[in-house]
């Protein structure tokens, strides 16, 4: 079961990543620093609708759910900063 779950997890990546390639143009950097500029830019040419105006405009409602779960999860990963301060 393991080696199967494993092997079609490939299969999603695959076809994911192929239609990744389809869809952005391939950017070479020489520098692994150079990524954070390169996606900028990447995000400014990019003549789509932001994800929020997206749904707003055209968006499903199981679109909006996903989004909420998705984003849910990744909030809850972050940790949230407590400052404890103890009196002199």
């Amino acid at each position: 079961m393991g080696s199967d779950l494993l092997r079609f997890r490939a299969e999603l990546e695959r076809a994911f990543e192929n239609r990744l390639r389809d869809e952005v143009e391939c950017t070479k950097t020489r520098f692994p620093f150079e990524t954070v500029s390169v996606l900028d830019e990447m995000i400014r040419a990019s003549s789509g609708p932001s994800l929020s105006t997206y749904l707003l405009e055209s968006g499903t409602l199981n679109q909006f759910r996903e989004l909420c779960i998705h984003r849910s999860a990744y909030q809850l990963r972050k940790p949230i900063p407590i400052r404890l301060e103890y009196p002199d």
